[in-house]
């Protein structure tokens, strides 16, 4: 059995927790702390995963987490943002994991 890189699947369950924080925080909320737990759930699994690597999927997961902020609209900064933090801590992994 080969290991894939990444899984998108995998990944793409994640990303969905993270909009999901995007609309609370749409409506006002702080989610800096929900994201914070999402992303550290998502290394947790992807750390476990047999059928992908750890870095491979961290990685796509920051990728997506970067391509979801930019085509946020922009009359939802609010929405960006959560993406852009949950980014910014999913590079701090990737790094982290890199040396």
């Amino acid at each position: 059995m080969s290991t894939q890189l990444f899984e998108d699947g995998l990944v793409r369950l994640y990303i969905d927790k993270i909009a999901a924080l995007g609309v609370k925080a749409l409506q006002g909320a702080d989610v800096k702390p929900e994201v914070a737990a999402v992303v550290d759930e998502a290394a947790k699994h992807f750390a476990v995963v047999k059928t992908s690597t750890e870095i491979g999927n961290l990685r796509w997961f920051a990728g997506q987490l970067g391509l979801r902020a930019e085509i946020s609209h922009p009359t939802q900064p609010q929405y960006r943002a959560t993406f852009e933090h949950a980014k910014g801590l999913a590079d701090a992994l990737v790094k982290s994991k890199q040396t």
